[in-house]
């Protein structure tokens, strides 16, 4: 699960973005293998009386947790960028994978919302 901190609205009244770079494993399903790399967070907290923000370490966690399950990359970005939008309901997300993949092909996904 991923946690929201809230802060009032002057402490990110002039942010134009917030982000993150984790390292994440899954299992591709295709080929059956273990596959990782980097994922870039990047967001636009959406500025109300009182913004909510991710929590980075419960992001990290959850992230974490998906390591023996199967995603695609595709699939992987377009998950995180889901539950960070669900989060914290931003003006925009955007969601990048950097893969080696399993034929050890550097791999690049973004997912946006």
């Amino acid at each position: 699960m991923i946690k929201t901190v809230v802060v009032p609205s002057e402490d990110v009244c002039s942010v134009t973005s917030i982000g993150i770079d984790l390292e994440f494993e899954a299992i591709c399903p295709v080929p059956g293998k273990p596959y990782g790399g980097t994922i870039e967070v990047s967001y636009k907290p959406m500025i109300e009386e009182e913004t909510k923000l991710i929590e980075w370490n419960s992001l990290q966690d959850w992230i974490e947790s998906l390591r023996n399950t199967e995603h695609t990359a595709e699939g992987m970005a377009n998950l995180v960028a889901q539950r960070v939008h669900d989060a914290v309901n931003p003006e925009w997300v955007e969601v990048t994978l950097w893969v080696e993949s399993a034929f050890h092909l550097p791999v690049m996904v973004v997912a946006e919302l």
